[in-house]
């Protein structure tokens, strides 16, 4: 989604556009290239591009200095051999060491745009949002995406899992109690993994210990694309995903956030509906400094409390969807300038 979404908004024609990535994917334009993504692949192509776009996306989930060195690295000999570099709707970690925050700043100086997805990361780096460095909405705002659903199913609802690793049975039992209270309701329920192998088979555990109903659906990453364009059809939506909640401001569903790190937290709170959001950390007391875990009871809760005003959250929904798309649509633009100031120095260039 955030792959088609820039393509389709960058539309530049005279552009020749590669995209290092670990899985290939079924892109509209057929004038974009995929290849292997590691990083000698950001070396190698040096000579042959003119631009490097690093993002969108949380590529740096987890504080790992190793791998900011690398990318300051990168930059440098992009820099040095006059090329631009650009970091594009990032999602950089808030727990970042001192040694980190300073890589990053250098990062930040010697970069022609850098646009990250948390206000809050500017901050922590104590670097002063400026025209060339700010925060943007997330990249998927931009996205054109037909929901075909017009009408919500009163009586279905998603679960967006996050797989957090070591306590899995516990996650498991948490989840079942709150899949069985919905089908004593007589709910259909979709729980969709969005992310491969881990997402996919903590879904299937939650399934059977709700009893396999057949009330319970399982759509796996392969399949969670296409399934995107139904969400307008759920009454409600309970994100663990980050874009499980911005597909639900996309589609204007009442979502239940439940956040495992500080990106699903910030947009629940831009949105009006911090006080149904839920805090779910048990693995790593990096985000907030605690471990942290929900029990079946209080999601329970929280959908009740949200139950209660759907008007107003709805409306909250629909109007800060329309602010986000303004804000990535205006850091697009920025980007697009970025290539048309290249794209002027090679005609420049060409009549020297």
């Amino acid at each position: 989604m955030l792959l088609e979404a820039m393509l389709n908004n960058l539309d530049c024609k005279n552009w020749k556009i590669t995209v290092p990535m670990k899985k290939k994917y079924d892109c509209i334009r057929k004038d974009v290239d995929q290849i292997k993504r590691d990083y000698i692949t950001l070396f190698l192509q040096i000579r042959k591009n003119d631009v490097l776009v690093i993002g969108p996306g949380g590529l740096f989930p987890i504080d790992n200095i190793v791998k900011v060195l690398v990318f300051y690295v990168v930059v440098i000999l992009w820099k040095i051999s006059h090329k631009r570099v650009v970091f594009y709707g990032i999602g950089i970690s808030e727990k970042i060491s001192k040694a980190s925050a300073i890589l990053w700043r250098k990062i930040i100086r010697k970069t022609d745009l850098f646009v990250s997805r948390s206000e809050d990361i500017l901050n922590r780096l104590n670097v002063l949002p400026s025209e060339k460095v700010h925060s943007m909405a997330d990249v998927a705002f931009l996205s054109d995406i037909d929901f075909d659903n017009e009408t919500p199913n009163c009586h279905k609802v998603a679960i967006s899992v996050a797989n957090l690793g070591k306590s899995k049975n516990n996650q498991v039992e948490i989840w079942g109690k709150i899949v069985k209270e919905f089908l004593n309701k007589g709910y259909e329920i979709d729980l969709i993994a969005f992310t491969k192998g881990t997402d996919d088979q903590l879904i299937d555990l939650i399934k059977s210990e709700a009893g396999n109903d057949e009330m319970i659906h399982t759509i796996y990453y392969d399949n969670v694309y296409t399934n995107i364009r139904l969400w307008r059809q759920y009454e409600l939506v309970i994100a663990m995903r980050f874009h499980a909640l911005v597909l639900s401001i996309l589609a204007n569903v009442p979502v239940v956030p439940i956040a495992y790190g500080h990106k699903t937290a910030s947009l629940a709170k831009k949105c009006g509906i911090e006080n149904y959001t839920l805090f779910w950390n048990d693995q790593n007391k990096k985000y907030y400094g605690k471990l942290l875990t929900v029990t079946a009871e209080q999601v329970i809760d929280s959908i009740k409390d949200l139950f209660t005003d759907l008007t107003s959250i709805k409306r909250n929904l629909e109007q800060r969807r329309q602010e986000f798309r303004e804000s990535a649509a205006e850091s697009m633009d920025q980007l697009k300038e970025v290539l048309c100031n290249v794209e002027k120095q090679h005609r420049k260039d060409e009549r020297l």
